[in-house]
């Protein structure tokens, strides 16, 4: 059973409750409900809850710089709100999902099944000595259709275009977000991506070769060879190391 915690306003906490109980009956348990990101903080630090369900904006602040105190904590989150605005900002904290309200019933069933499994793979984590694959983790990226959510380890590469950055996916299928390769860089790095290069980053999962012609280039199972900066090149060598020693 889930512990969770729900901090939003009042009437909205109800729904969600109401909802919970209605579409993950057996699933999880609400142990307290909160209207302000203060009154909350000090039952979250005695007694931590397993998940927390959090409204990005109330009116004593933002979840943001709250959980900024809290990063501590070994507890799973989903944020919620009315509107997409601050999503890139969630992924700092790696959260079960973005909820847009109204909730549909679906995505928070689907929702409460990631969490349970992020759960679980905690659990035997903590009685072995070696790391799950991050099958579940998912970037959110905001193009001007609307949203695409995307699993990591479907990302090829990213390449950056004056100021815009352009996803090439397994599937063959190229995204355009606005945000900068920096951003995605700094996201990324600890789930096996590299930048190579200025303008690219790449899964090091899908290397397939690297060759020393022009001074450094590897060569991508989908085809694609990308040029390596020659100061990133012993760097990218030592990362290749330790995956294939993995």
């Amino acid at each position: 059973m889930i512990k969770a915690m729900i901090l939003d306003q009042t009437q909205d906490a109800i729904i969600l409750k109401g909802e919970l109980e209605k579409f993950c009956e057996g699933q999880v348990e609400v142990v307290a409900s909160y209207d302000s990101f203060e009154d909350a903080i000090p039952e979250i630090l005695s007694n931590p809850p397993d998940l927390l369900f959090t409204e990005v904006f109330l009116g004593d602040g933002n979840a943001f710089d709250y959980l900024e105190k809290l990063q501590m904590l070994n507890m799973e989150v989903i944020f919620m709100c009315s509107a997409c605005t601050n999503m890139v900002r969630s992924f700092k904290f790696e959260p079960v999902d973005f909820l847009l309200k109204p909730i549909d019933s679906l995505y928070l069933k689907r929702a409460i099944e990631r969490c349970a499994r992020r759960l679980t793979n905690k659990h035997n984590h903590n009685h072995t000595d070696f790391d799950f694959p991050l099958k579940d983790h998912k970037v959110v990226l905001r193009t001007e259709e609307g949203l695409s959510l995307i699993s990591i380890q479907n990302i090829i590469r990213i390449e950056a275009d004056r100021g815009y950055s352009i996803f090439y996916l397994e599937n063959g299928e190229r995204i355009i977000v606005s945000q900068s390769l920096k951003l995605w860089d700094s996201m990324l790095n600890k789930y096996g991506f590299f930048r190579v290069h200025e303008s690219h980053i790449v899964n090091l999962a899908f290397v397939k070769k690297f060759l020393k012609k022009d001074g450094g280039i590897i060569t991508l199972k989908n085809g694609d060879e990308i040029y390596v900066a020659r100061r990133r090149k012993e760097d990218l060598l030592q990362r290749l190391i330790e995956l294939s020693i993995e």
